[in-house]
């Protein structure tokens, strides 16, 4: 059974369970320092997940499941990132990972909630 075969049976808490542990193994949580850049350019937090290019399908079934996101390829590798920046996105996926993240990316997480 594929990795997407077995996505699409995945319980809400399932699915918190299996983000928390994408997020913690191939993502980043992002929580810029300052709100505006040196060029003022507004800076936004994010979630990114890593994936191979032909984990396109689970990429967009995520963003499907979640109801925001974006999928980036990245030049010159075989990956792909999964972008999740919106404020409704964000919130989103904080109730989900909330409690369920154990490595240090915890911080992050606490970070991007406060």
């Amino acid at each position: 059974m594929t990795n997407l075969n077995l996505f699409t049976l995945l319980t809400f808490d399932d699915f918190s369970h299996y983000m928390a542990g994408l997020i913690e193994g191939d993502g980043t949580i992002y929580v810029p320092r300052e709100e505006y850049s040196i060029k003022g350019k507004k800076n936004y937090p994010s979630i990114q997940i890593a994936f191979h290019i032909k984990e396109i399908p689970l990429a967009m079934q995520i963003i499907k499941k979640l109801g925001a996101g974006s999928v980036a390829e990245k030049k010159g590798t075989q990956s792909i990132v999964l972008t999740v920046n919106s404020k409704e996105g964000l919130k989103i996926l904080v109730g989900m990972l909330n409690g369920k993240m154990r490595t240090p990316k915890i911080k992050r997480l606490y970070a991007l909630i406060e």
